[in-house]
């Protein structure tokens, strides 16, 4: 295996550094030539600078695989994008020479045991220290002087933009609002209930005039979430950072220094919000922060929102509920919360005690790997990557054109182009990331292994790890009846399988019932046979010929050739049909099972 390390300062413009995409790309081409495999190891937006090699997690990530003896080098661009300091490069020397590992920077071997060769390295190191030192040094300078001037960069707080100039106005539409947030505070009200007022009347939040999405990751099982902008909701932290932002009563803090900037309140005003504030603070007492094995997976049937844990001593919320009717939602009327304590007690039972689901899973055939349309797919998405980047450098070209200096349309297509090529960048990453994750993915040994990891569990973190990395998601229904009671319905569906299985508990929540396991096509071939003599059948009896006029009104309605034949009964290729068989095993909790990991 070749070790291609990839890293990049910060999101600095094509010409000023190479790009993620370009160091990856000439890294596999040497690992082609040289008939190895490569393995990436990226840090983005972070500096060489950085002294403690747990700073840099992708390097820390590859010194430790180095240890491993699987590799035979390692490919930089060259020797900065290891280190700019001399102690991260004695390090990486000594790791490479212990493991016999070849470095080739910009794809040329360079003998490290070499004694000229270090000597010319460890001056290269220094040289590196050095500018990374004085490059510093200058844009420091450069970013004093604008600031002395009252220009500024960078995304600014709620209640302000930039004029032309890139000065800092206020803007009143917002800044209204933020003046109302500290009428409110010194009045006494908290900053969560500030959230939810400004909800109730609708205010836009600063990012709901953009588009796009808020990236989420889930730190167990990687999948990405997206979240719409134009959905983002006011929350109680968001209100108390701005109230304590010094630049709301004139003035900008950059670095150590602060310059004066238009106020949107007195100085005197702010200072007296910000003690009432702190007093408050004495008041509440310590915050208390909950652990809920299940978000992040869970869904509700109903609306088809995410359902998240919520526990509050004061009120005796101890739940699940889902988003659509958490407060001040009132979007889903449909559902109802379940009890924290049972339903993860209930999963807890389900995936590790019961031999019934390790059975029933590893008799299961193993869902088609994705990784062939996921690779596919990545390729279409780097065609776009590429189309953006000429784009974005166009733009950029055209924005430092002397003759355009004052064109404000240049500008905003210079930024559009950048927006663009950032989100098709985080589009790549992460299929990027899927597509290793799939490639060796086997979810019978994923079964294996997970459940018998449990054997020793005691915490809450392993166990929340070993649930996601076993279920894909939780759907949660509910059928009512008269007052409170009720029947709850959840639907599981494994990682790496087809396999839907359905359970059914009262309002107590202490029975479960596995009523039923779906399938999405015959798993066996005894299964292909029923099914198939079932649909002959049928299709007999409605008086059917599956003939080429009943194969072009199959078409017609948006059917392949390909799906048509796997779904003739008289083909070869038959895969069966979808299924739902009965399962009647049952989980009784008892008072004393209930796990409470808070």
């Amino acid at each position: 295996m070749l070790a291609i390390y990839c890293r990049i300062s910060g999101k600095k413009g094509e010409d000023k550094d190479t790009s993620i995409a370009t160091q990856k790309e000439e890294g596999t081409k040497l690992a082609i030539s040289l008939g190895l495999k490569p393995v990436f190891f990226v840090d983005e937006g972070i500096s060489g600078t950085k002294e403690e090699i747990t700073d840099r997690p992708a390097f820390a990530s590859m010194i430790k695989e180095l240890n491993s003896k699987k590799y035979h080098g390692v490919y930089t661009l060259n020797q900065s994008r290891i280190e700019r300091n001399s102690l991260i490069w004695q390090i990486f020397v000594g790791v490479m020479l212990t493991n016999n590992c070849k470095y080739y920077p910009n794809g040329v071997l360079f003998d490290l045991d070499n004694p000229h060769n270090r000597f010319i390295a460890t001056i290269q190191s220094a040289n590196n220290a050095l500018y990374s030192s004085l490059t510093s040094q200058l844009v420091k300078l450069s970013i004093r002087n604008r600031a002395e001037e009252g220009r500024f960069r960078g995304q600014l707080p709620y209640g302000f933009i930039y004029d032309d100039k890139n000065r800092i106005k206020i803007n009143e539409a917002e800044a209204k609002w933020v003046r109302l947030m500290y009428e409110w505070s010194l009045s006494g009200i908290g900053s969560y209930t500030i959230a939810n007022m400004l909800n109730e009347k609708q205010v836009p939040t600063k990012f709901n005039k953009y588009d796009g999405n808020i990236k989420r990751i889930d730190p167990y099982t990687k999948e990405v979430y997206y979240h719409s902008k134009s959905n983002v909701k006011w929350r109680g932290n968001v209100v108390h950072d701005i109230l304590i932002n010094p630049i709301n009563k004139g003035k900008k803090k950059l670095g150590e220094e602060y310059y004066d900037v238009p106020a949107i309140i007195e100085e005197k005003y702010w200072e007296k919000v910000i003690a009432n504030l702190q007093e408050n603070k004495k008041k509440v007492g310590k915050k208390v922060h909950y652990k809920y094995l299940l978000n992040g997976i869970i869904f509700c049937s109903h609306c088809g929102r995410q359902m998240v844990g919520k526990k509050r001593v004061a009120s005796g919320d101890n739940s699940y509920k889902c988003k659509g009717k958490i407060y001040p939602n009132n979007l889903c009327v449909e559902s109802r919360a379940i009890n924290i304590y049972k339903l993860e007690t209930f999963l807890i039972k389900h995936l590790f005690e019961s031999k019934e689901l390790e059975k029933h899973l590893l008799e299961l055939p193993e869902k088609e790997n994705d990784y062939t349309a996921l690779q596919f797919e990545l390729n279409e998405q780097k065609k776009k990557l590429s189309s953006f980047e000429r784009d974005y450098k166009h733009q950029f070209s055209l924005l430092t054109n002397p003759d355009f200096a004052e064109d404000i349309n240049i500008k905003k297509s210079y930024l559009t182009s950048k927006r663009m090529l950032e989100g098709q960048k985080n589009i790549v990453d992460d299929l990027e990331n899927k597509v290793a994750l799939v490639k060796n993915f086997s979810p019978k040994e994923n079964v294996k292994r997970v459940i018998a990891e449990n054997i020793n569990l005691r915490e809450f973190e392993d166990f929340k790890r070993l649930i996601h990395s076993l279920i894909e998601w939780i759907k949660i229904g509910q059928v009512k009846e008269d007052g409170k009671m009720g029947t709850f319905i959840i639907n599981i569906k494994y990682r790496g399988f087809d396999e839907v299985s359905t359970f059914i508990t009262n309002w107590f929540a202490m029975k479960w019932v596995w009523i039923s396991k779906y399938r999405k096509e015959a798993y066996t071939q005894e299964q292909i046979e029923e099914d198939r003599e079932h649909a002959i059948a049928l299709l007999e009896y409605h008086k059917i010929v599956v003939d080429e006029k009943y194969k072009d009104e199959l078409r017609q309605n948006g059917m392949t050739d390909e799906e048509i034949d796997r779904q003739n009964p008289w083909s070869k290729n038959y895969i069966g049909s979808e299924s739902n068989s009965s399962e009647h095993s049952v989980i009784v909790l008892k008072d004393e099972d209930l796990v409470n990991f808070n």
